[in-house]
């Protein structure tokens, strides 16, 4: 009795299981440059608002050394930013075959680190703990911020396109 209860139960199981499962649509992997490096995406929200009716992710997280942020097959075509301190920020936007728009690096003498990140509008809102000095702004304006003591929690609004 017991063995027929346990092969029901896993015949359930893997009869649910492959119900369940989605085709896979598209993957990209991340590449690295320098092997020494790290990169991370610490969260993506979805821009709704495009033109073309799909919603767009905008990647978030922190590197060191250098990334492709392009998923570029031949490294010589890649888009590349190189970490200014330990880490950088970054904020990245695809299109919905995850191939590159845009990609801003948020960087200084301290360090952001990108936790979190909302939509709301057309602007997106990233959150995360700052330490020693970081400009904000990714263009060549600057707006540094320093934080009160070892760290602070802060919340950076940006429209669309990555602009502060």
């Amino acid at each position: 009795m017991w063995k027929i209860i346990t092969s029901l139960l896993l015949l359930c199981a893997f009869s649910f299981q492959a119900q369940n499962t989605l085709p896979l649509e598209w993957s990209k992997n991340h590449k690295y440059i320098n092997p020494g490096g790290q990169y991370t995406v610490a969260e993506i929200a979805f821009d709704e608002t495009s033109s073309t009716g799909n919603a767009l992710p905008i990647k978030i997280g922190n590197f060191s050394n250098t990334a492709n942020f392009n998923f570029a097959e031949d490294v010589e075509n890649g888009v590349f930013e190189v970490a200014e301190s330990e880490f950088d920020a970054y904020i990245a936007k695809y299109d919905e075959y995850d191939t590159l728009l845009w990609v801003k690096k948020i960087n200084g003498t301290g360090t952001f680190t990108m936790q979190h990140i909302v939509v709301v509008d057309n602007f997106f809102y990233v959150l995360g703990t700052l330490s020693g000095t970081v400009d904000f702004n990714p263009t060549t304006a600057i707006a540094n911020k320093t934080s009160a003591g070892d760290a602070s929690l802060v919340i950076a609004k940006y429209d669309l396109n990555g602009f502060y």
